[in-house]
């Protein structure tokens, strides 16, 4: 009986160690607001209030660049707003302080607005410049158990973080826009030089219009 008492105990004691294995540590409080690699390339589904398409997302922030394509533009309220009403791809492209949107199917390019009226590349420490609150441990939309940030601006936003490698995994911007990032797919390193260069056979500089380009640059928006 002694011996079968042993064996239970070590049995229990083996659950116990795989639980706490398994078990998020957040005994020792909040970890460090996230800070992103200097330069990254990482796809995303994303989800509007009327639509859904796949993009791809890529940073350079030591030269102060960064570009955002996606499949589809009309559910993006800035490309939307430009060119409303059409699935047609659009790609943000932040360089030397400006944002351009760029139509490449309908040979379009424009001006959106500047760094100076808050479209510039998205700093590295964004979240402490926000003010960035934790929430705690949550799953994302994909399952993965993930650190829980709001960030909050004129809307609330949350952002998860993959616990052990810190990996950006999910941005809602309540309640319009869900970006979902493929983990697994984040690339780190510099993206080809070629992906930021204007096309040259458009006129990139010529302003952009549309509501959303137009109050930013009226200082009413952002």
């Amino acid at each position: 009986a002694t011996l079968a008492l042993k064996h239970i105990s070590l049995y229990v004691v083996l659950l116990c160690s795989a639980a706490a294995l398994q078990s998020p540590d957040v005994s020792t409080g909040p970890p460090s607001l996230p800070v992103w690699p200097d330069a990254f390339t990482q796809p995303f589904n994303e989800t509007a209030l009327v639509g859904h398409t796949r993009g791809v997302y890529f940073y350079d922030y030591r030269n102060k660049r960064s570009r955002t394509d996606r499949d589809s533009g009309n559910w993006d309220r800035v490309c939307g707003s430009v060119v409303s009403l059409i699935r047609t791809p659009c790609s943000h492209i932040v360089v030397r302080g400006v944002r351009y949107l760029y139509f490449p199917k309908l040979a379009k390019c424009c001006q959106c607005c500047t760094a100076e009226q808050g479209c510039g590349i998205v700093d590295r420490n964004w979240f402490t410049k926000a003010g960035a609150k934790y929430i705690g441990r949550d799953k994302n939309k994909q399952g993965l158990l993930c650190d829980k940030w709001l960030i909050q601006g004129v809307q609330p936003n949350y952002y998860w973080e993959t616990v052990d490698d810190r990996i950006m995994a999910e941005l809602f911007q309540v309640p319009e826009d869900d970006q979902v990032f493929d983990t697994w797919k984040r690339k780190l390193g510099h993206p080809p030089s070629a992906l930021f260069d204007l096309p040259a056979h458009l006129n990139c500089s010529v302003q952009c219009g549309g509501p959303v380009c137009g109050l930013i640059q009226q200082d009413l928006l952002l």
